[in-house]
Protein backbone atom coordinates (compact mmCIF):
# COMPACT_ATOMS: atom_id res chain seq x y z
CA UNK A 1 0.00 0.00 0.00
CA UNK A 2 1.57 3.39 -0.93
CA UNK A 3 1.17 6.79 0.70
CA UNK A 4 -1.68 8.11 -1.36
CA UNK A 5 -3.39 4.91 -0.91
CA UNK A 6 -2.81 4.84 3.24
CA UNK A 7 -3.65 8.57 2.75
CA UNK A 8 -7.30 8.09 1.65
CA UNK A 9 -8.03 5.37 4.41
CA UNK A 10 -6.55 7.33 7.63
CA UNK A 11 -8.42 10.54 8.88
CA UNK A 12 -6.63 14.16 8.08
CA UNK A 13 -5.19 15.07 11.24
CA UNK A 14 -3.62 10.94 11.30
CA UNK A 15 -2.23 11.19 8.43
CA UNK A 16 -0.87 14.60 9.14
CA UNK A 17 0.93 13.11 12.62
CA UNK A 18 2.07 10.01 10.21
CA UNK A 19 3.32 12.24 7.92
CA UNK A 20 4.81 14.31 10.72
CA UNK A 21 6.35 11.77 12.46
CA UNK A 22 7.57 9.72 9.77
CA UNK A 23 10.01 13.39 8.28
CA UNK A 24 11.27 13.96 11.86
CA UNK A 25 12.40 10.22 11.78
CA UNK A 26 14.07 10.48 8.38
CA UNK A 27 15.83 13.67 9.44
CA UNK A 28 16.96 12.54 12.82
CA UNK A 29 18.77 9.17 11.31
CA UNK A 30 20.13 11.70 8.54
CA UNK A 31 21.80 13.74 11.31
CA UNK A 32 23.20 11.18 13.39
CA UNK A 33 24.78 9.07 10.32
CA UNK A 34 26.95 11.57 9.55
CA UNK A 35 30.06 12.54 11.22
CA UNK A 36 28.43 14.39 14.29
CA UNK A 37 29.11 12.10 17.16
CA UNK A 38 28.95 14.67 19.49
CA UNK A 39 25.83 16.60 18.44
CA UNK A 40 24.54 17.04 21.58
CA UNK A 41 27.61 18.86 22.92
CA UNK A 42 27.63 20.58 19.26
CA UNK A 43 23.97 21.92 20.32
CA UNK A 44 24.53 23.20 23.73
CA UNK A 45 28.04 24.63 22.86
CA UNK A 46 26.03 26.66 20.11
CA UNK A 47 23.60 27.83 22.07
CA UNK A 48 25.94 29.03 24.91
CA UNK A 49 27.99 30.76 21.79
CA UNK A 50 24.86 32.64 20.83
CA UNK A 51 23.12 33.35 24.13
CA UNK A 52 26.29 33.84 26.15
CA UNK A 53 26.46 32.57 29.84
CA UNK A 54 23.12 31.31 31.50
CA UNK A 55 21.71 29.78 34.27
CA UNK A 56 21.97 25.91 34.18
CA UNK A 57 18.33 25.63 34.85
CA UNK A 58 17.86 28.03 32.38
CA UNK A 59 19.44 25.79 29.98
CA UNK A 60 17.69 22.75 30.79
CA UNK A 61 14.87 24.27 29.87
CA UNK A 62 15.42 25.98 26.96
CA UNK A 63 16.72 22.19 25.62
CA UNK A 64 13.51 20.02 27.17
CA UNK A 65 15.99 17.15 28.30
CA UNK A 66 16.13 15.71 31.77
CA UNK A 67 18.64 16.85 34.76
CA UNK A 68 20.55 14.25 34.38
CA UNK A 69 21.53 14.42 30.60
CA UNK A 70 21.98 18.27 30.39
CA UNK A 71 24.91 17.34 33.74
CA UNK A 72 26.40 14.38 31.33
CA UNK A 73 26.95 16.54 28.59
CA UNK A 74 28.14 19.58 30.83
CA UNK A 75 30.65 17.26 32.20
CA UNK A 76 31.94 15.92 28.67
CA UNK A 77 31.88 20.18 27.38
CA UNK A 78 33.88 20.46 30.47
CA UNK A 79 36.08 17.77 30.44
CA UNK A 80 36.93 19.26 26.42
CA UNK A 81 38.07 22.89 27.48
CA UNK A 82 34.61 24.28 26.15
CA UNK A 83 32.78 25.42 28.95
CA UNK A 84 33.05 26.45 32.47
CA UNK A 85 30.61 26.48 35.15
CA UNK A 86 30.85 28.41 37.91
CA UNK A 87 28.45 28.96 40.77
CA UNK A 88 25.87 31.43 40.68
CA UNK A 89 26.17 34.05 43.38
CA UNK A 90 22.19 35.06 43.68
CA UNK A 91 22.02 31.26 43.92
CA UNK A 92 24.29 29.32 45.77
CA UNK A 93 22.48 26.09 44.46
CA UNK A 94 22.71 26.83 40.74
CA UNK A 95 25.68 26.93 38.03
CA UNK A 96 26.16 29.93 35.33
CA UNK A 97 27.38 27.96 32.34
CA UNK A 98 29.56 30.10 29.76
CA UNK A 99 31.36 28.86 26.51
CA UNK A 100 34.81 28.65 26.39
CA UNK A 101 36.04 31.40 23.32
CA UNK A 102 39.01 28.73 22.49
CA UNK A 103 36.00 25.96 22.15
CA UNK A 104 35.03 27.58 18.42
CA UNK A 105 38.05 25.07 16.71
CA UNK A 106 36.96 22.31 18.95
CA UNK A 107 33.65 21.87 18.50
CA UNK A 108 32.34 22.56 14.97
CA UNK A 109 28.74 23.41 15.48
CA UNK A 110 27.36 21.33 11.84
CA UNK A 111 30.11 19.80 9.80
CA UNK A 112 29.90 20.70 5.95
CA UNK A 113 28.53 17.23 5.38
CA UNK A 114 25.79 17.72 7.46
CA UNK A 115 25.18 21.26 6.23
CA UNK A 116 25.16 19.87 2.85
CA UNK A 117 22.53 17.36 3.68
CA UNK A 118 20.13 19.82 5.35
CA UNK A 119 20.45 22.18 2.37
CA UNK A 120 19.65 18.78 0.34
CA UNK A 121 16.66 18.41 2.23
CA UNK A 122 14.77 21.84 2.10
CA UNK A 123 16.22 22.29 -1.36
CA UNK A 124 13.02 20.74 -2.49
CA UNK A 125 10.88 23.91 -1.68
CA UNK A 126 10.52 27.02 -2.47
CA UNK A 127 11.51 30.33 -0.12
CA UNK A 128 7.77 30.35 0.45
CA UNK A 129 7.26 27.43 1.07
CA UNK A 130 10.32 27.38 3.48
CA UNK A 131 8.60 30.43 4.98
CA UNK A 132 5.51 28.76 5.34
CA UNK A 133 7.03 25.59 6.84
CA UNK A 134 8.73 27.64 9.21
CA UNK A 135 5.44 29.28 10.41
CA UNK A 136 3.19 25.93 10.68
CA UNK A 137 5.97 24.32 12.55
CA UNK A 138 5.87 27.44 14.97
CA UNK A 139 2.61 27.47 15.39
CA UNK A 140 2.46 23.61 16.81
CA UNK A 141 5.43 23.81 18.70
CA UNK A 142 4.02 27.11 20.46
CA UNK A 143 0.34 25.09 20.86
CA UNK A 144 2.36 21.91 21.76
CA UNK A 145 4.58 23.37 24.78
CA UNK A 146 1.15 25.87 25.65
CA UNK A 147 -0.57 22.57 26.31
CA UNK A 148 1.76 20.75 27.95
CA UNK A 149 2.63 23.32 30.40
CA UNK A 150 -1.15 23.27 31.27
CA UNK A 151 -1.14 19.64 31.36
CA UNK A 152 1.99 19.52 34.12
CA UNK A 153 0.03 22.41 36.28
CA UNK A 154 -3.03 20.11 36.11
CA UNK A 155 -1.23 17.55 37.45
CA UNK A 156 -3.36 14.83 36.43
CA UNK A 157 -1.56 14.17 33.15
CA UNK A 158 2.04 14.80 34.22
CA UNK A 159 3.05 13.50 37.55
CA UNK A 160 6.57 14.91 36.99
CA UNK A 161 7.36 17.81 39.11
CA UNK A 162 8.23 20.47 36.24
CA UNK A 163 6.22 23.19 36.88
CA UNK A 164 7.37 23.93 40.00
CA UNK A 165 4.19 22.93 42.06
CA UNK A 166 4.53 19.58 44.03
CA UNK A 167 2.77 16.67 43.26
CA UNK A 168 -0.18 15.82 45.34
Amino acid sequence: MDDSTLSKKIPADEDLTRLFHRAAKMMARMHHRHDNAHHGQSHVYSILKKRGPMNQKDLLNLLNVRSSSLSEILKKLERRGLIVRERNEADKRGFIVSAVPKGEKGCPVHSKSQKSKVDEIFNILEDDEKDQLKTLLGKLIGHMEQTDTQNCCDHKVNKKKVCGKKNK
